[in-house]
């Protein structure tokens, strides 16, 4: 009989292996794969989340109302999705599709997030599924490498298992975190061995299911400011990106470019040396997100965060310019923002006009 640490490492050394096993048989093909490697991750995900159900399940450690069909039905939904969508696929169609799954898992297992005691049980249910479905479509824009987004799927699956072994966390969860970090590991190390492995926009909608599913499900476990703060960087750039979209000048149209990510590139540092310094944010954010677990406050630890990553973003991004002082940075940052301004109010008067 494995011990529950057992059966972490179990689920590790299957989905690792095994992924590592499938990147090289893909990597032989020589040419770029932008849909496999994630069938990949999905297939090991799906039948170690599988076995796990059948001859670990253990429902006394939760708190909600998770029950054994309610944890394997989205891995057997994402399987399903990834076949899906190997055939070529209308975005519309899948983020559809994605949605309809988000629902009826919310609904029909009665997972309920409570955003506020205030709203009813239905609408909380439907905030679950909307935010579960927000998920999804987020990582595309972080789509930009496979390094960046292998980095950011750690932080979230290294935090969750972390929040596992300091018992914030069931041991379904945990175990779902392991598997997800092993396959976010040898994804990580075989893209960086061949460059041809990549995730394609829709795949990236899939992944954003997989994570989705980690982060309800942890949220119903009441560790949903946990990710809060592992999350951080990726809300940054998430929100940094629409609010330039929203401008709607010409410049900003393509969202990815929109990234800080890809202003950091532009000024001549190498992705490897921005994924380096991401790594280092994204180990600030796991440690900040365990301290979050054992805190009364749910804002005060996410705002420190925040500020910090912030800052650290901002260093990274004037990585050029930090001999400068803080008056300094302070009237460069308000002459850029002026300029931005100015260039959105010329472009709206160029609508009108027309």
């Amino acid at each position: 009989m494995l011990t529950n640490t057992g059966i972490i490492f179990s689920g590790i050394f299957l989905c690792l292996i095994g992924c590592f096993f499938a990147f090289s048989l893909i990597s032989r093909k020589g040419a770029p794969s932008f849909k496999l490697p994630f069938f990949c991750i999905s297939f090991f995900i799906c039948c170690s989340i599988l076995i796990f159900g059948f001859f670990s399940w253990s429902g006394a450690d939760f708190i909600s109302n998770i029950s054994l069909s309610s944890f394997i039905t989205p891995a057997i939904i994402l399987f399903v999705l990834t076949l899906i969508t190997l055939a070529p696929l209308k975005q519309w169609f899948q983020l559809g599709l994605l949605f309809i799954c988000c629902i009826g898992i919310v609904f029909g297992f009665d997972l309920c997030i409570v955003f506020s005691g205030s709203f009813p049980h239905t609408v909380n249910s439907f905030l679950t599924a909307l935010c579960w479905f927000s998920i999804c479509c987020f990582p595309q824009i972080l789509n930009i490498n496979s390094g960046l987004i292998s980095i950011q799927t750690l932080t979230l699956s290294l935090g969750g298992l972390l929040l596992y072994f300091i018992d914030a966390l069931p041991l379904a969860l945990g175990f779902l975190s392991a598997c997800i970090a092993a396959c976010s590991l040898a994804f990580l190390i075989s893209g960086r061995q061949n460059m041809n492995l990549q995730l394609s926009d829709q795949m990236s909608n899939l992944l954003g299911f997989l994570l989705g599913w980690l982060v309800i499900y942890a949220s119903l476990e009441s560790a949903g400011s946990c990710f809060l703060v592992f999350a951080i960087y990726p809300l940054i750039e998430i929100v940094f990106s629409l609010c330039q979209k929203l401008t709607f000048l010409p410049h900003f149209a393509i969202i990815k470019n929109n990234t800080l990510y890809m202003r950091i590139t532009d000024s001549e540092m190498t992705p490897s040396i921005i994924n380096r310094h991401l790594f280092r944010i994204s180990a600030i954010c796991i440690l900040f997100g365990s301290f979050q677990a054992f805190s009364p406050n749910n804002y005060s630890i996410p705002l420190f965060c925040f500020l910090v990553v912030l800052w650290q973003l901002y260093r990274i991004y004037n990585w050029r310019e930090i001999s400068y002082s803080l008056k300094e940075t302070n009237q460069k940052f308000i002459r850029d923002v002026k300029e931005n301004l100015q260039e959105i109010s010329q472009t709206l008067k160029n609508k009108r006009r027309k």
